[in-house]
């Protein structure tokens, strides 16, 4: 199963890290999958983060690949 971290968000739907961020701590964004690493980087399930997008952001849908 591959998640999408920030990093991956933001080439994803090409945008920037800071705003990949900023769509993560919306209360409407979906909730981690899980946590890795010392930094605690989450990691969010890409078909979760598709249909935000798709919901929250329709400009950017045509970018991002559902999974």
């Amino acid at each position: 199963m591959h998640l999408y971290t920030l990093h991956d968000i933001s080439k994803a739907y090409a945008i920037g890290r800071d705003t990949a961020a900023n769509w993560a701590s919306q209360a409407t964004f979906p909730a981690p999958f899980a946590t890795y690493g010392v930094r605690k980087r989450q990691l969010f399930k890409p078909a979760e983060v598709h249909s935000w997008v798709i919901n929250h952001r329709p400009a950017y849908a045509a970018k991002g690949v559902s999974q």
